[in-house]
């Protein structure tokens, strides 16, 4: 290695949110741009006080939500998303209980409903059914006795 070979690099730093990064690596793809590095989830401090940056939903968070909301249904999966986001942000000062929590809260679910929040949606309008159609009879045999 007795020769070390280097070429001229320019270094440019682009600051952005999160919702734009496609728009800015189409940019530089589209500029001829042969290399760069993305970084997420920067966290620091400024004149607005700290910022934690996180993704709106991760991995974890998604597989959460799909177990939760029932493998096959998009209804259960929303509702899940709901209930895990709105857990999430009210737990956030608990710090690490809030992950406690959370994982409670899928057990309780899968040990009762093991279809998730769309298996239970499915028995309560079963259920519902079942006393609507029982009524009705009640008050066609009603009107027949009568």
């Amino acid at each position: 290695m007795n020769h070390l070979n280097l070429s001229p690099v320019k270094k440019i730093e682009i600051i952005l949110e999160g919702a734009h990064q496609e728009f800015a690596t189409d940019l530089l793809d589209r500029a001829g741009v042969t290399g760069y590095t993305l970084v997420g989830n920067l966290s620091g401090k400024g004149r607005h006080g700290f910022h934690e940056g996180h993704l709106m939903f991760n991995e974890d968070a998604v597989l959460i939500m799909i177990i939760l909301g029932g493998i096959g249904s998009p209804r259960g999966r929303l509702i899940a998303a709901a209930i895990v986001t709105i857990t999430s942000d009210a737990l956030k000062s608990a710090g690490p209980w809030r992950f406690i929590v959370i994982s409670m809260i899928i057990m309780v679910v899968l040990w009762f409903f093991p279809g998730g929040i769309a298996g239970l949606w499915e028995k309560l309008r079963a259920r519902l059914r079942r006393r609507y159609h029982r009524a009705e009879e009640a008050t066609e045999a009603e009107h027949v006795a009568g």
